[in-house]
């Protein structure tokens, strides 16, 4: 944890609180330059947000947002503590929801993260989406599933929406992590008297399953569909 500073505002003090986190300059050897490139704001402009107290114009904030790598909530709501710094999650800006991309490599090392920089968001908004959102909470991404593993259930190439928020259901589909190999791909958990069981396909194509092994990695797929 770092040292809280403050500046001309909540706004302003959230940045340098989390780039002082992140181990980033000081002001006086390059914090200006530093979130001057991480926003793609001029001098003048990063300026006034650090010492008048200025805030960005609304159609801003969320970009401004995923440039430092936290939530919309954590740097725009001035209720939210200093030093409960909170990653990047969907956002509904009042017709879509916008939802963070994640290169399929990183969805497992950014389970944990408190913050990590988002470089693009896609707009999403199937029937029922909103009844996710309130079964899951709102840290849900998306990525793109380039292994396969399930045939017909998720192909190789289809964009994934998946959840943090981890719930078991019977027939339910999930990212998964091999312990062995590190590769992602997609399976499906069911539930038995023994317990959740998870679905593979053996080297001759048979359909398979075995128990679910203690600190397996495993993610919620929420919704699929090829590219």
């Amino acid at each position: 944890m770092a040292e809280i500073r403050l500046y001309s505002s909540p706004f302003s003090t959230k940045i340098n609180y989390v780039l002082d986190c992140l181990g980033q300059p000081a002001i006086q050897h390059g914090r200006l330059r530093a979130i001057e490139a991480l926003t793609q704001e001029k001098e003048s402009t990063v300026n006034n947000w650090l010492f008048n107290g200025k805030l960005p114009r609304e159609g801003k904030r969320l970009a401004i947002s995923d440039a430092i790598g936290v939530s919309y909530d954590y740097l725009f709501d001035d209720e939210v503590a200093i030093d409960c710094p909170a990653k990047p999650e969907i956002f509904w800006d009042g017709r879509l929801y916008w939802v963070p991309f994640i290169e399929t490599a990183s969805v497992f090392e950014l389970r944990g993260r408190e913050t990590f920089r988002v470089a693009r968001r896609l707009p999403i908004m199937f029937p029922g989406f909103d009844d996710l959102v309130r079964k899951y909470g709102r840290r849900i991404y998306l990525t793109t599933l380039e292994a396969g593993g399930f045939g017909a259930y998720v192909e190789a190439g289809a964009s994934v929406v998946y959840s943090e928020n981890l719930l078991l259901e019977h027939f339910g589909l999930v990212l998964h992590r091999d312990a062995d190999s590190g590769e992602i791909s997609a399976r499906r958990v069911t539930l038995q008297e023994g317990g959740a069981c998870l679905e593979y396909m053996a080297e001759n194509g048979e359909l398979l399953s075995r128990p679910l092994r203690e600190g397996e990695q495993l993610l919620s797929i929420l919704l699929t569909y090829s590219r």
